[in-house]
């Protein structure tokens, strides 16, 4: 079958079987109590946990309708989906049970143990700032695990507010694709096809206001499929440059943690409040009462914009990621 073909079998039932599974899981998931609150609500009222779910299974339904057809990438289909799924067991334990950080690091590390067994990607890499490097065994041992570890935790980290988590990931994996395309690179477009689909029919119904939420089985599995798909196409440097936004924000995150907190001696605040009307609190850094609430983007974001409410936030970050992400396809093919 043509590739174009595969592809949009791959787009259509992904969508398909993500929509259909998400109307039937929300309502199951209310009946059962398997709910949260909505924290950025002035009602704070209940949403559908752990749709994430959908997302997975949409995915591989679409890689399973092109595995027949894409004989020459089915090892690597393979490393690519346990990869993705083993994030996802690790989002599933981190829901259920609250992990703790070195765990769910420990976790995320055994994630990658199918792209460095199958010692996928190219040695050579080109990394912004640094130029091409030859890492060699470091490369398999060190660098893969690492790289996969780094973005499940960042796109797990830039999460909280309605359709932020979906958004972001839509708009990263479509200008992925963008880039597949540029290069040729049919493996990339046909294992983010999917993946991208099953966001968006997810994010029909985790836009504001929120009828479910995706959980750490959703927010891992992005990072996930994203770091495959730069292994094993060898496109780490323009994973990079695409999840620019994620990185500052995961960067910020690790100062506050290692560096300010432990010198300042303050209690993080790490839920905002809202108003009446919906509107965010502005975020503030308290010495008195030793309390920090801008050490992450969207707190940093809410006070800059104020008045923000969610809806207004999470658009912020979208343009800005959409932005910078055209910026980086230009750029990077210009």
């Amino acid at each position: 079958m043509d590739f174009v073909y595969v592809v949009i079998g791959e787009a259509i039932i992904t969508f398909c079987v993500a929509f259909f599974f998400l109307k039937k899981y929300i309502k199951l998931a209310k009946d059962r109590g398997f709910v949260g609150k909505d924290a950025h609500k002035p009602n704070k009222p209940e949403v559908a946990e752990m749709g994430g779910f959908a997302i997975i299974f949409g995915f591989l339904f679409g890689i399973a309708f092109a595995f027949p057809f894409l004989a020459q990438y089915h090892y690597l289909f393979l490393a690519a989906i346990l990869t993705v799924i083993l994030a996802a067991f690790t989002g599933i334990f981190d829901d259920l049970f609250k992990l703790r950080p070195i765990n769910k690091i420990i976790l995320l590390f055994i994630c990658a143990i199918p792209l460095v067994i199958t010692r996928l990607g190219n040695t050579t890499i080109t990394l912004p700032f640094f130029g091409s490097l030859n890492l060699g065994v470091v490369y398999t041992i060190v660098f893969v695990p690492l790289f996969v570890n780094v973005f499940a935790n960042m796109t797990n980290f830039l999460a909280g507010y309605n359709g932020l988590e979906a958004g972001m990931g839509i708009i990263t994996i479509f200008y992925f694709i963008i880039a597949g395309i540029l290069l040729n690179n049919t493996f990339i477009i046909a294992l983010l096809i999917p993946f991208l689909f099953a966001l968006i029919a997810f994010y029909i119904f985790n836009k504001y206001p929120a009828k479910v939420f995706p959980g750490d089985v959703g927010t891992l599995s992005i990072g996930a499929v994203i770091a495959s798909a730069a292994i094993i196409g060898n496109a780490e440097s323009l994973a990079i440059l695409l999840c620019l936004l994620y990185l500052i924000n995961f960067g910020l995150y690790f100062i506050y943690i290692f560096i300010f907190k432990p010198i300042t001696n303050l209690k993080d605040t790490s839920i905002s409040c809202v108003d009446s009307k919906g509107i965010l609190e502005r975020q503030y850094f308290d010495p008195q009462k030793k309390k920090i609430q801008w050490h992450t983007l969207y707190y940093l974001f809410e006070h800059w914009f104020y008045p923000c409410t969610e809806k207004k936030l999470v658009t912020i970050f979208l343009l800005i990621q959409f932005i910078i992400n055209a910026l980086v396809i230009v750029i990077y093919f210009g």
